[in-house]
């Protein structure tokens, strides 16, 4: 069964605007498990790519440990596969802080910077969600 995924963003949304009318609380776990559904569903379809002899560098998920252990600290760049915006990704940023026009960086104070659709957010905090899910990958 080949799945759409905008078709299955579309219908996710719908859906959880209508169970929101409901339940509000059960409209917030609904938004939590559906991205962990559509990384399953990616997954999927990407081990079948390659049960089907093509090959699929979207095979290659991991959690996010991996993502901030190997990639993170080697300087590299990661994304969700899950993750809906063209381009988003996090890496490894340095917080600092500034006094008397002087800009000083924190020793040690590394910080996880999101790059997405609206913009850089130095000091990303990951939701349950990105933290529990096994698509991790590198972003080129």
């Amino acid at each position: 069964m080949e799945i759409n995924v905008e078709v299955f963003d579309k219908k996710a949304l719908e859906t959880i605007d209508e169970i929101a009318e409901k339940s509000p609380t059960i409209a917030i776990t609904a938004a939590v498990i559906f991205p962990m559904l559509k990384a399953k569903l990616f997954r999927e379809k990407a081990e079948n790519k390659q049960a089907n002899g093509s090959k699929s560098p979207e095979l290659h998920t991991h959690g996010f440990p991996f993502a901030i252990n190997e990639l993170l600290y080697s300087g590299k760049k990661a994304k969700r596969a899950g993750w809906n915006g063209k381009d988003q990704y996090i890496e490894l940023g340095y917080s600092r802080y500034s006094t008397n026009d002087k800009s000083i960086y924190e020793p040690g104070g590394k910080v996880i910077v999101f790059h997405g659709t609206s913009g850089v957010q130095v000091g990303w905090l990951a939701s349950q969600g990105d933290m529990l899910a096994k698509d991790w990958i590198v972003f080129d």
